[in-house]
């Protein structure tokens, strides 16, 4: 895990705060205080009439994840939106990130998935898949495939390799420090502190593995002046599931 760059809110981020906020505390967003004090660091939101201040930050589960991830989603942009209003059951599709190579034709690489999503796809039998070769790519993709009652819908994932995964407490412990200082100074007055932490690679990062390791890094559980810890699942952006540590 490695920490993120620090960036003006997302869109994403937005989406993945109001959804936490809705859901999980069942307030919505007062403001985006981050957007409006551009003097100082500020906390993402404030929810639910100032009761709750939230500050959303990421973990990698492998070295430049989302740089890696978002040149690798240039294949398959598009294409979940596009094709699951038509699929009859649930195909996840993982193409390592080590795959997309410069100097290959993205754009007939696209092509090639969308056909064989639309064609060869409901041929295979329920279950996962190893080694799929899709004609046209160059590389071999895992699929898993799932009837009812999963949700029709088609996902990608874009996995590293377990050989990067190499968790740095140092680093992990600086980035939540940083964010828990963000939040701090909201802490009196009532107000509850919240870090939801998102992750995209559930192969790599899941909601135990994450608690144990915040566990061990801080004394009580979470860094000082946080009142909670949250894992926010975002492997599939349309089904966002969030998950209390601490």
């Amino acid at each position: 895990m490695y920490p993120e760059t620090a960036v003006a809110i997302s869109q994403h981020e937005k989406t993945v705060i109001k959804t936490f906020a809705e859901t999980e505390l069942g307030v919505g967003i007062d403001c985006w205080p981050d957007e409006v004090n551009r003097k100082t660091k500020d906390i993402d939101a404030l929810a639910g009439g100032g009761r709750f201040a939230i500050e959303l930050t990421s973990l990698d589960s492998f070295p430049n994840q989302r740089k890696r991830t978002a040149q690798s989603r240039r294949v398959t942009e598009g294409l979940e939106a596009e094709l699951s209003p038509a699929m009859q059951f649930r195909l996840v599709i993982s193409i390592h990130v080590s795959a997309i190579q410069v100097g290959q034709n993205w754009s007939e690489a696209r092509e090639s998935v969308k056909a064989w999503v639309r064609t060869e796809s409901a041929l295979l039998p329920d279950g996962r898949h190893s080694e799929i070769q899709i004609p046209g790519l160059p590389f071999l993709v895992k699929v898993d495939k799932r009837g009812s009652p999963w949700k029709p819908q088609l996902v990608f994932w874009w996995p590293g390799s377990d050989l990067e995964f190499q968790p740095d407490d140092d680093q992990v412990r600086a980035l939540l420090d940083g964010k828990a200082s963000k939040v701090r100074r909201y802490s009196d007055g009532g107000k509850t502190t919240i870090l939801p932490v998102e992750s995209e690679d559930l192969q790599l990062m899941n909601p135990g593995f994450f608690c144990e390791l915040v566990s061990r890094l801080f004394k009580g559980g979470r860094p000082s002046g946080v009142d909670q810890i949250w894992f926010a699942d975002c492997s599939i952006p349309a089904e966002l599931l969030f998950h209390r540590c601490l």
